[in-house]
């Protein structure tokens, strides 16, 4: 888990180091709606339950696109849900920075990327309360954890179907969020706190993107030799 979420950390900022030495940048702004897992899958093979409900992403993200294939993407994605078993309301909250490459160009474009960012937790019953556990207090307040994601997904250019949506794109994805929460108040499981849990929300979501040259268009490359110069 710690090798993952350095290793999204360190292509995060390669991809960074990558865009910034291109020239100025398309913007491209989304909102995006999905789902998010908290449930576990199979086990432990693929992350731990963490009993709270499966819930609805409402987000939104914005980005700069470079070199037509290249992009950076800041996001925050906020999930409403519920603790499995008891009527009390948990929101989710997920700001993060990614970057992804596309693979190939045309009109439809597979990508994939990593990204790095927070989960923040709040239950309003939490709030100025406390449990006991195994002999020993512990506070049950909103907290907030690292996170590593790893996604893929695919880009469709509308402007290719219809004029009229011309500098659109439609986004599909899918992520695999990895965290890893230490406050028992967090993670709702029955575990010593401080003891190391890794987690993986999946994510599937969709955007609806419009790109523009917020900074001007990208000034031409230099020609080399000589101007011609005409005789009268």
């Amino acid at each position: 888990m710690r090798f993952i979420l350095r290793a999204a950390a360190l292509l995060s900022t390669l991809l960074t180091t990558i865009a910034l030495a291109e020239p100025p940048p398309q913007v491209e702004v989304a909102p995006v709606l999905g789902a998010q897992f908290f449930r576990g899958f199979n086990g432990p093979g693929m992350g731990r339950d963490q009993t709270i409900q499966n819930g609805v992403i409402v987000g939104a993200r914005g980005g700069a696109l470079f070199a037509d294939r290249l992009r950076l993407d800041v996001g925050l994605e906020f999930t409403p849900t519920v603790v499995v078993g008891a009527d009390r309301l948990t929101y989710v909250l997920q700001p993060h920075l990614d970057g992804t490459v596309d693979l190939m160009t045309g009109w439809i474009r597979p990508y994939v990327g990593v990204g790095v960012g927070l989960v923040g937790f709040v239950d309003n019953q939490w709030l100025g309360d406390s449990i006991q556990f195994k002999s020993e207090l512990t506070s049950r307040s909103p907290d907030v954890e690292f996170s590593g994601s790893l996604m893929t997904g695919v880009r469709v250019y509308m402007g290719e179907l219809a004029d009229m949506l011309e500098g659109t794109t439609l986004r599909l994805d899918v992520r695999d969020v990895l965290y890893a929460p230490r406050n028992i108040a967090v993670n709702y499981m029955n575990i010593q706190p401080g003891e190391f849990n890794a987690f993986h929300n999946l994510q599937f979501s969709l955007a609806f993107a419009w790109t523009f040259d917020a900074f001007g268009e990208a000034p031409p490359a230099a020609s080399s030799g000589t101007t011609p110069v005409s005789v009268p």
